[in-house]
């Protein structure tokens, strides 16, 4: 199934054919700390996650929850203000579309001031300024124009109709900053391209046996670290002729 996180693996600087093959195959990996927070957040902010569990966050000794779930908590309350004063209603939660071999699992659908719209909530860590880890120039953020439009291509295709998509961004520190995505018909036959692209180089990979391509840098940030058997820990030699 080609998703949008595919896509993104495939045309990622170095991609790891194995690692493809893991996403392919459904592997589960652990979620990072940070990770955690962003689902616990999403659970609690929308009434669901993919998988459809309430993720649980770690506690003190005392049993009392830590500073970081009583921020989550507070941010949660203020998101949904947010969302309320932008008359922003949930229609379908969590839901899974498939058309032919593209897939993708929206974090809800529903409307803004009665349009209709694909939305996906993001918490993250980083400053509202960060343009390089973060949401800081979202529209040259390779990541989030896939995203966009690959939710609004699967969609259409799907339902026949033609959808707006926003991202809902929720600093820990307490900034917010909503946007709107409109692709236009030209992006979305440039996805279709996108799309066969991304199926003859999977075809390729499996004709070559997903080979893994382990080196440190990319292994150690890798969602299967902890489960690969062919994780490096050396980093690759780069040669240089002067």
């Amino acid at each position: 199934m080609i998703s949008q996180s595919l896509i993104k693996e495939i045309w990622s600087d170095s991609p790891c054919d194995y690692r493809i093959k893991l996403m392919l195959n459904g592997e589960q990996s652990e979620p990072s700390l940070s990770m955690l927070y962003g689902l616990y957040f999403e659970h609690h902010l929308i009434g669901g996650t993919r998988d459809g569990s309430e993720p649980k966050l770690p506690t003190l000794k005392s049993g009392k929850l830590t500073k970081a779930q009583e921020d989550l908590d507070a941010l949660v309350v203020q998101a949904k203000n947010a969302m309320d004063g932008h008359n922003i209603v949930i229609e379908e939660c969590q839901p899974f579309y498939k058309w032919e071999d593209v897939s993708g699992h929206l974090d809800f659908v529903g409307t803004f001031d009665d349009e209709k719209a694909i939305f996906d909530v993001k918490w993250t860590a980083t400053k509202e300024t960060d343009r390089y880890h973060g949401w800081g120039d979202i529209s040259n953020k390779f990541s989030a124009k896939l995203q966009a439009t690959h939710y609004v291509y699967l969609y259409m295709m799907c339902k026949g109709k033609h959808v707006p998509f926003y991202f809902l961004i929720f600093g820990n520190s307490g900034w917010m900053k909503f946007a709107k995505f409109e692709i236009s018909a030209h992006e979305l036959k440039e996805h279709e391209k996108t799309i066969s692209i991304a199926q003859n180089k999977l075809f390729d990979m499996e004709l070559n046996g997903f080979n893994p391509s382990p080196h440190r840098n990319k292994c150690r940030s890798c969602y299967f670290k902890n489960s690969c058997s062919f994780k490096s820990d050396l980093p690759i030699i780069e040669k240089f002729t002067i």
